[in-house]
């Protein structure tokens, strides 16, 4: 079903494809079609974010938590799930526990509470400055969706709230399959490698992109209108005008993986 409606949403190459993350809301892609795919050198690839689980392993050796004895929750049954589920999201969550999965019941309780207290809580938060005019811009020159394992009834919220989603052909959440999936259905194939940007703030974001072999924007953590900034005022003319790709790239995900150390600074 993604597949028809990729299709039926984006028109044949000939615009630029651009995709949208890390906003103060969530997630954008682009792409310019006019040129050729060109080879260029890889920047250093990210390390994988910790799982959830691995996340509660390392509050669990923090040197507070250990001094203070605070317990931390139990991670065999996520882990084991994470370990053989294809499709994270609430929807295999609820599935999973319905069908007696009774470990997973704190963490279903716990995610479903995250969803209503953002729902709650995140609003009138704008995004950050520039991001508008970036995706103005890029909504101009490019097929432009946004991508995001966050729920899709969260991101059309939020999107529509500050009137981004004019800016965007889809938005898709985790209902429609992985980042990575997102990127194969909406671009692979469709335009040439190094026509379509990722823009992202997480090692996920730059995995999704070089699964395709794509372009990567980073936004820095705790650097993030800074990121907007270089974008609107610099990274956009160099990939629309082809200059993009090579030292250039390298350079911006070099200082990304500068931000993501990994380990952390205590241990």
């Amino acid at each position: 079903m993604f597949r028809a409606d990729v299709h039926q949403t984006f028109p044949p190459p000939g615009r630029e494809q651009v995709r949208a993350r890390g906003l103060g809301i969530r997630e954008p892609l682009l792409q310019d079609p006019r040129r050729e795919s060109l080879p260029r050198p890889r920047p250093r690839p990210q390390p994988a974010a910790p799982t959830p689980a691995g996340r509660l392993n390392l509050l669990r050796q923090h040197p507070q938590v250990v001094a203070r004895k605070v317990p931390v929750a139990e991670t065999r049954a996520l882990e084991e799930w994470i370990g053989r589920e294809t499709k994270l999201g609430n929807a295999t969550l609820a599935a999973e526990v319905k069908h007696g999965n009774h470990g997973l019941e704190p963490v279903k309780r716990w995610s479903d509470a995250v969803n209503a207290a953002i729902e709650d809580i995140v609003q009138g938060v704008p995004p950050f400055p520039l991001v508008r005019e970036c995706l103005e811009r890029i909504n101009r020159q490019a097929d432009a969706i946004c991508i995001s394992q966050t729920p899709a009834e969260a991101l059309k919220r939020e999107w529509a709230e500050h009137r981004l989603d004019r800016c965007v052909k889809m938005i898709a959440g985790q209902e429609m399959g992985t980042k990575a999936e997102h990127l194969k259905f909406a671009a692979a194939g469709k335009y040439a490698v190094n026509k379509i940007l990722m823009i992202g703030d997480a090692p996920g974001d730059y995995h999704a992109a070089r699964n395709i072999g794509a372009l990567f924007y980073p936004v820095n953590p705790g650097s993030e209108e800074q990121s907007w900034a270089r974008l609107f005022n610099e990274a956009l003319d160099r990939f629309f005008g082809g200059a993009y790709a090579g030292d250039y790239e390298a350079q911006l995900v070099k200082q990304f993986d500068a931000c993501l150390p990994e380990h952390p600074h205590w241990k």
